[in-house]
């Protein structure tokens, strides 16, 4: 790392972040502040290789909005049968994008409160149209805390988020059977970003390891595509952006009718020169105690490498 390097990083580590800080020797900043401060850094150092790829499918529109940077990947959905879904779905984008910015520099990241902003900015645009529009919402807000890297997941809707760490797959935004006989129910969804009566969004935090990786995919993938057969796909492939491409071209192969999008991060190696973030040893199981909340809901489905082949 050089000097330059060293300095833009002891300036984004002034910015300490809420909920469960941890601490490390301030030594480290080369003198930027007090030994022992309580710190959250809220940009990641290029600890994570990320690849998008998106394709029409069958539709006449793609209505799919995919991001990827080393701080934030999403994607977002527009809602088939309503007017606009592109729209939606870039609305929602942007707005994330801007309140997640303003957040990391006034140090209150809220993944949660980026998409209740997003839902209100598309709601009251589409109000102003006299249209009903709406876009499902999957995205991850990455940071990190002492020496570990974490992330921030919100979603609403369909799309879903995969973590494959080591030899297993889990659907974060997995959720349990609706239950409840009022619960609005548009084209299957209970929970979205836009106008109309819906539950909003949910959130959960998680930390990575060095190896974990991150798939977010629109149900394009998902209905032609189980996790399994996802997570086979990304692992064989060389690079972020490899893996992204290839979930996509199966999907078209196998000629899923709605638009197909994937976005893809890998956590890499803590011991690798080009990242200046350290990591703790990678769990060798997802547990619940890993991935907290949602998981808690859904069970792993292992990977031996004999299915890989």
């Amino acid at each position: 790392m050089n000097s330059s390097t060293r300095c833009q990083a002891a300036s984004l580590r002034q910015l300490p972040l809420r909920r469960s800080p941890t601490t490390f020797p301030a030594r480290c900043l080369k003198g930027a502040i007090p030994a022992w401060s309580t710190l959250r850094v809220p940009f990641p150092v290029q600890p994570i290789d990320v690849g998008t790829s998106s394709w029409i499918g069958q539709r006449s529109t793609n209505q799919d909005r995919v991001y990827a940077d080393q701080s934030t990947i999403a994607l977002f959905d527009g809602i088939g049968g309503r007017a606009i879904g592109e729209v939606a779905a870039t609305l929602a984008l942007a707005e994330t994008l801007r309140v997640s910015a303003i957040d990391r520099v006034s140090t209150q990241l809220d993944v949660l409160r980026c998409l209740q902003q997003a839902d209100h900015t598309v709601a009251t645009f589409a109000d102003e149209l006299g249209v009903s529009i709406g876009t499902t919402a999957v995205v991850v807000l990455f940071f990190v805390t002492g020496r570990r890297l974490s992330c921030q997941l919100g979603w609403a809707g369909d799309s879903t988020a995969l973590l494959v760490r080591d030899e297993g797959i889990v659907d974060l935004t997995a959720a349990p059977p609706e239950t409840d006989p009022a619960a609005t129910i548009y084209h299957g969804l209970t929970s979205w970003i836009g106008t109309g009566d819906h539950r909003p969004p949910t959130a959960a935090e998680h930390s990575l390891y060095p190896g974990d990786i991150l798939i977010l995919v629109s149900d394009g993938v998902t209905d032609v595509l189980d996790p399994a057969e996802i997570g086979r796909i990304v692992i064989d492939s060389d690079t972020a952006q490899d893996a992204a491409t290839a979930v996509t071209s199966v999907a078209r192969d196998r000629v899923t009718k709605d638009n197909a999008s994937a976005v893809v991060a890998r956590v890499r190696p803590g011991d690798q020169t080009s990242s200046s973030i350290s990591f703790s040893p990678a769990a060798t199981t997802l547990t619940p105690n890993e991935a907290p909340a949602v998981v808690d809901q859904v069970s792993a489905s292992k990977l031996a490498k004999t299915e890989w082949q």
